[in-house]
């Protein structure tokens, strides 16, 4: 049996210390008044140490990356079995409950632990142990389990998940097989959590079980910036009695992800420009935890830890040759690989690649982008492991000869006229160049201008060709790399008649450099010339302009003539002859349209169309129209309309001009019949409130000569139908559309049809957006909707409360007891006159309480405070503000602080008036508090541990008594804000001592307690805000601590309280255990260190080890000095006695750990006489065991503890 000593009475010292401090503290927090003292605990009754669980456990079932353990050494296994501790000598344990200043303890006290450490994919084990200190039975015991970042299923947003169901681990990782206690259901999802229903818990009974999730591999550490900062997983319990509302236990608990932040990148030196063919050196920096954000104040991020087995990788840039590389990577294809064994935290390695840029390839630059690097610490997703990539380095590459750009002047001209070409070339080379050549092919539909370039060409083309060739052979002065040499050449085109139509058309200027100049990139320029077409053609009316209802459309009788106009503008200085002119006749339904016989002219000739087709999609046309320079025709047409009514026909023109393009104008004209019909719509109310009912009325007057066929037809827009009033019939409601239609019917002329109908304003007084709402009127005929021109709306002004509240929060994510400001703000809508005297109410998350008023805050009254009692235990604030002035507002700024437990906590607020109305604004729901239900306005908190402290013990390996060990603490803060005047305790067991401080930790104070436990004491600690993309920021406290005689493992207790906030552990004994590991059967003994007087009583701890595979009996004797006596054992069976000799019979099983198994034998004895400052040692032995026993390390007593008598103390009596 493997027993941990462990500190039965610590939490008597390390609350006496911190009562000492709470005079320290008071004036800044409440918080002592918050966390009433955990009492300490009575040992609960038994339960198995579950052999072979772990075994069953390791590993998430059907994903071989999940659950696997990195380092026992570290962390242990995933899954951390309950810790025992020896109890009265029997072999059977009980949990010990782990209580931390983070805890609110009620009756039924709660413990959780955690592992401290833990990697991503791995199983994460939560243990949860629960007492009841009462002195009667729970009739009901919820307990609420509230995960950072928990997802039921698998989920790339978790940072914890539930894995899934299996018949010993059903639910959301609940292990049956560590239930212990009394029976428990595992009740219902509750937010980011389970609820689990507990059977009645006696009085003194202990109960628990374990839960394990699993951390999502997305949630690995990454360097920073760019990366992401710690993550700490994170569990709070809340214990609801016998039907609280409120719990009256919480408990928070942390662990931290860990694992190698790698980080690679890669820089471009020296910053030049190349030629093609010139090498290039590129530096990979591959480092763990060398972010700028990952060292703040040389201090270390908590999560990094070394990397295995780092391979990184690099890509040849596109269009590259290789020429060298330093650490000697393997080559295969165009990847090199670089292999290291070990990248321990704050450790980088360089490798320089030099790489030449290849002509032709990927020109104007050398990228180098394609790099990454990962470890075996990285996660593997689909059988891949992930790789981290880094920001590519590049080198830009210039061609040394190139054609900069090609222009017209104009930059447009119309076809068969002239432009002028001008062409640049820039020389990037360092050196002149002899004989270039320049070759540009022109456009196929230009034509070079003989003897129009500067320079001259080398020989001209043909006079007149079309697409010719003209080259020039010239010398270029030096430039630079980033400054070129320039020469331009010009020459004059003339456009010809047609458009190209193919890529191999366009003109193209090609620059060749002399041999032994790189011009593969030295890429053809094309050359498109923008040809402005002659002819443009519009259409248009000379109607009169009363019936022009919009830029092209016209009302229109039926059977009207309706004149058109066709504009043909010639835009070139050469007259030209239009091939064919023609209008298309509207082609929709019921159309008819018909040519007006000689109403066709042409310059004002009478001239008819060469095509007369009449009818649905009819067409005009009009062949070799001419067209004067810079000049244009007229072509007049009339057209009878027939069709239905308010439909819209529109006529459409078009032309051809041989193979030219051409421009249009306006284009079509459109033309509707339109019956007068008088529309008329008003509504009884022109100002509403949201909810409120209104009357519309409606009508149709046909003042037309003839009968009609038509029904009303309303949209209601914005408004709800509620039903007719009156009507000329019954109308029917189409809900998907809000449309209202009734019957078509006939309407003589001068005859009115009419209805009016109810509807009502949208949404209510909470959910209201004001303004003016429409609702509009159409009507219809058989074929269907008609929209009346202009349209025909009534409308209705929808104005909200005059008293508007909304309020903010100054984070959205906060830690634990931390303060943090709500805004609360009122508005008076009113721009004419105060409000009333405004109430103003806030309830706080469940667990928040106020902390004061904000000194910035406007209004700075102080609320009045009650708290729910009866039901949920949330803190209410509430204020009367005076009347707010006309168009004001109002604002309140306060302190409040977060509660105990992680979570989204969810904020209320409302302000009302006295028999006024108020409007919440933003997000609104409405909730019920205190048996009413009001609509608040709400807001989101997410909290969560943004603070943690973190023992560690090095060596984490077995030791021997009276060497040291290195005791380090890490106080990590990831929060926006600094923790002030923060007191940091650390408490040690009997058997460890504190020797000194290490670096530049602080001397600590110390205090040693009766019982052997001695304290550590740090204060008035600062503990920094975290910096803008960095991990956190930290403060380490460091110590050198001794062993003493004794075997076993030895936990130590910490605790650390702020003004600030709360500042959880990071749970678990792993990192906090120093492991005292015999190397054969042994046995120590040691005495609680002070100076005892004659009456006291003095504490022996003899420990007792066996690391044999086997159990072993031995036969312990303690004869104590002759001017003591023996009181009673405080741990371990009662001795035989004779006189001063105590006998004890012992089997120690087989070892399970390397600690050994290990019986504590620990016992008072009495002073009875003695001689002030004289030493007196006692010493115990082993007198008969199965196999030898040692008592000495290197030749040194392990088995013998000294005290040294001292003087009694006298207090002189007063008498009167």
């Amino acid at each position: 049996m493997t027993v941990n000593v462990r500190l039965t009475q610590r939490w008597f010292s390390l609350v006496a210390i911190i009562m000492l401090l709470t005079t320290f503290f008071s004036s800044a927090t409440s918080m002592q008044a918050q966390t009433p003292t955990p009492a300490p605990m009575e040992a609960s009754p038994t339960f198995s140490a579950e052999p072979g669980f772990d075994t069953a456990i390791a590993e998430p079932a059907n994903n071989p990356t999940h659950g696997q353990p990195f380092n026992e050494a570290e962390a242990g296994k995933p899954n951390v079995t309950v810790e025992t501790a020896p109890d009265s000598g029997t072999d059977s344990a009980t949990p010990e409950l782990n209580l931390g200043s983070q805890a609110i303890q009620g009756t039924v006290a709660l413990s959780i632990s955690v592992q401290p450490v833990v990697r991503h994919s791995e199983y994460i084990t939560y243990s949860f142990n629960y007492k009841n200190n009462g002195t009667t039975a729970t009739t009901s015991l919820i307990l609420d389990v509230l995960w950072s970042d928990l997802r039921y299923e698998e989920d790339g947003g978790a940072l914890q998940y539930c894995p899934p169901s299996t018949t010993d681990v059903p639910g959301c990782g609940f292990i049956k097989a560590s239930v212990f206690g009394p029976t428990i259901t595992v009740g219902q999802n509750i937010p980011s959590g389970i609820r689990y229903n507990i059977a009645s818990l006696a009085p003194g009974q202990s109960g628990g079980f374990k839960v394990h999730l699993i951390i999502h591999p997305n949630n690995f550490p990454r360097s920073l910036p760019g990366g992401a900062g710690v993550k700490r997983p994170t569990a709070s319990g809340k214990v609801y009695v016998n039907g609280e509302v409120a719990p009256s236990t919480e408990l928070t608990v942390t662990s931290l992800v860990v694992g190698p932040p790698l980080r690679i990148t890669k820089t471009a030196t020296p910053d030049t420009v190349l030629y093609p063919l010139e090498t290039a050196p590129f530096t990979i920096t591959v480092g763990n935890a060398t972010g700028s954000g990952d060292i703040i104040n040389g201090q270390m991020r908590a999560d990094a830890r070394p990397a295995t087995n780092v391979v990184v990788q690099d890509t040849f840039p596109l269009g590259s040759q290789l020429i060298s590389a330093e650490g000697n990577p393997t080559v295969s294809g165009n990847l090199l690989t670089w292999v290291i064994p070990v990248l321990n935290p704050g450790d980088s390695r360089q490798y320089k690649v030099v790489f030449r840029k290849l002509d032709g390839q990927d020109c104007g630059i050398l990228s180098n982008w394609n790099f990454n690097v990962t470890s075996n610490e990285l996660p593997v997703f689909n059988g891949i492991r992930i790789r981290i990539p880094g920001d590519g380095a590049a080198y830009p590459v210039r061609t040394p000869l190139i054609v900069k750009e090609i222009w017209t002047n104009p930059g447009g001209f119309v076809y068969g006229t002239e432009a002028v070409v001008t062409i640049v070339v820039q020389s990037f080379w360092s050196q002149p160049l002899t004989g270039v050549n320049l070759q540009f092919k022109l456009p196929d539909n230009t034509t070079y201008l003989a003897g129009t370039s500067n320079p001259a060409v080398v020989t001209e083309p043909p006079p007149g060709q079309f697409g010719s060739t003209v080259n020039w052979v010239f010398n270029m002065p030096a430039g630079t790399r980033t400054v070129p040499a320039e020469k331009t050449f010009l020459l004059r085109v003339r456009a010809g008649f047609f458009d190209l139509t193919t890529p191999d058309q366009l003109g193209m200027a090609t620059v060749t450099p002399p041999a032994g100049v790189p011009n593969a990139c030295s890429i053809p320029m094309p050359f498109n010339p923008s040809l402005l077409a002659r002819l443009i053609i519009s259409m248009g009316s000379n109607a009169p302009v009363d019936t022009k209802y919009s830029d092209n459309s016209y009302y229109v009788q039926r059977g009207q003539n309706f004149p058109y106009v066709l504009n043909l503008v010639n835009n070139s200085n050469q007259a030209l002859v239009v091939d064919k002119v023609w209008v298309t006749l509207p082609n929709d339904l019921g159309a008819n349209f018909t040519y007006v016989p000689n109403s066709s002219r042409v310059n004002g000739v009478l001239q008819a169309p060469n095509t007369i087709q009449n009818g649905l999609a009819g067409k005009l046309e009009w062949l070799n129209i001419p067209v004067a320079a810079n000049s244009q025709t007229v072509i007049l047409f009339s057209l009878t309309v027939q069709g239905n009514d308010y439909f819209t026909y529109c006529t459409t023109v078009y032309g051809t001009l041989a193979a030219e393009k051409i421009d249009y104008g306006l284009n079509p004209i459109c033309v509707k019949i339109n019956p007068q019909m008088k529309l008329v719509k008003t509504v009884n109310k022109t100002k509403a409130v949201p909810g409120e009912e209104v009357i519309f009325t409606i009508s149709l007057k046909n003042l037309e000569s003839a009968p009609y066929q038509f029904g009303l037809l309303d949209h209601l827009l914005d408004f709800d139908w509620i039903g007719q009033v009156s009507g000329y019939a019954t109308p029917s409601y189409d809900p998907s559309n809000r449309v209202i239609s009734w019957p078509v019917v006939t309407i003589q002329p001068g005859e009115t049809i009419s209805a009016s109908f109810r509807a009502r304003v949208p949404g209510d007084i909470n959910n209201c957006n004001p303004g003016d709402k429409l609702n509009r009127l159409l009507f219809q005929n058989m074929v269907g909707p008609i929209t009346p021109i202009p349209p025909v709306f009534a409308t209705v002004q929808v104005s909200c409360a005059l008293i508007r509240f909304v309020h903010s929060v100054e984070r959205t994510l906060v830690s634990l007891e931390d303060r943090f400001t709500y805004q609360l703000a009122v508005i008076n809508m009113n721009s004419t006159g105060p409000s009333t005297t405004v109430a103003i109410t806030d309830v706080l998350p469940v667990g928040f309480t106020y902390a004061g008023m904000d000194p910035t805050s406007p209004i700075a009254t102080p609320p009045t405070q009650t708290v729910d009692s009866n039901g949920s235990g949330r803190v209410q604030l509430n204020w009367s503000v005076p009347p707010i002035e006309a168009g004001g507002t109002a604002i309140i700024k306060f302190f409040a602080r977060s509660g105990k437990s992680i979570g989204l906590y969810e904020n209320w607020f409302i302000a009302s008036t006295v028999g006024g109305i108020s409007n919440c604004i933003g997000d609104c729901a409405v909730k019920t508090y205190k048996n009413t239900a009001n609509t608040y306005n709400l807001t989101l908190v997410s909290v969560q541990a943004l603070i943690t402290i973190e023992p560690s013990i090095s060596p984490t390996t077995c030791v021997l008594p009276n060497t040291n060990v290195n005791y380090r603490l890490t106080v990590l803060n990831t929060n926006s804000h600094s923790y002030l005047r923060t007191t940091v305790v650390l408490t040690l067991p009997l058997g460890l001592s504190y020797v000194s401080p290490v670096g530049t930790t602080a001397i600590p104070q110390t205090s040693t307690h009766t019982d052997g436990t001695t304290a550590l004491v740090w204060t008035n600690i600062t503990v920094p805000a975290k910096p803008d993309n960095a991990f956190g920021a930290q403060v380490i406290f460091e110590v050198t601590l001794k062993v003493g005689n004794i075997w076993g493992n030895v936990n130590t207790e910490l605790a650390a309280i702020s003004t600030s906030g709360l500042i959880p552990r990071k749970d678990g004994t792993v990192d906090s255990t120093v492991k005292i590991c015999p190397q054969q059967p042994s046995l120590a003994k040691t005495i609680v260190q002070h100076i005892p007087k004659i009456g006291d009583q003095v504490i022996y701890q003899i420990s007792v080890a066996n690391p044999n595979n086997t159990a072993v009996t031995a036969t312990v004797q303690d004869i104590l000095p002759a001017n003591l006596s023996f009181v009673g054992m405080l741990a371990g069976n009662a001795p035989a006695q004779s006189g001063n000799t105590l006998t004890w019979n012992l089997t120690l099983p087989a070892a399970t750990s390397p600690s050994g198994s290990v019986v504590i034998l620990k016992f008072k004895a009495r002073i009875n006489s003695g001689v002030v400052f004289q030493k007196y040692t006692n010493t115990a032995t082993v007198t008969q065991s199965s196999v030898p026993f040692t008592t000495s390390i290197n030749g040194v007593p392990i088995n013998t503890a000294t005290f040294t008598l001292g003087k009694p103390s006298y207090h002189p009596q007063l008498r009167r």
